[in-house]
């Protein structure tokens, strides 16, 4: 007979099943935590590339002002993603770490913080769910706006 450990004062508990379900649910987010990670760097490494490469070409666009902002935008741009991307994928991290420590130890206090650190990652990865909406509704509305002044 299998050992459940109990979890609320409802008796819900982790039976075997679903440890096994939260240990490879720990090893995905550690793998996508890391890859993360990766493509922080990468979009980090694009970012500065991007100046490089801006400068470079300066002289085929001349030295235009609004070369140089949107220069500065994107790489802004590109910065802000990858730190916001970094960000959540060190509470990724936590959360696979300390879960696959709770199941080994059978620690509650490291379920609780693993538990804590996956609320943090989806509270920060909802606020920038909601963020891109807002973005790509005004985007939406100012083309539809650019459209119908054209077809006017």
């Amino acid at each position: 007979m299998e050992t459940n450990t109990n979890l609320l004062s409802n008796e819900l508990q982790i039976d075997g099943i679903s440890q096994g379900h939260l240990s490879e649910t720990a090893k995905w987010a550690k793998f996508i935590a890391i890859a993360g990670f990766i493509f922080s760097f990468l979009i980090l490494v694009f970012a500065f590339y991007y100046v490089s490469l801006m400068s470079r070409f300066e002289g085929a666009f001349g030295r235009s002002r609004d070369v140089r902002s949107t220069t500065l935008f994107v790489s802004i741009f590109y910065g802000v993603v990858a730190i916001v991307w970094i960000i959540c994928s060190v509470y990724q991290l936590k959360f696979a770490s300390k879960l696959l420590s709770a199941l080994q130890g059978n620690d509650q206090a490291e379920l609780n913080a693993s538990l804590l650190n996956q609320r943090m990652y989806y509270r920060i990865s909802g606020i920038v769910t909601i963020i891109g909406l807002i973005f790509s509704l005004i985007g939406v509305l100012g083309l539809m706006l650019t459209l119908s002044n054209r077809a006017i």
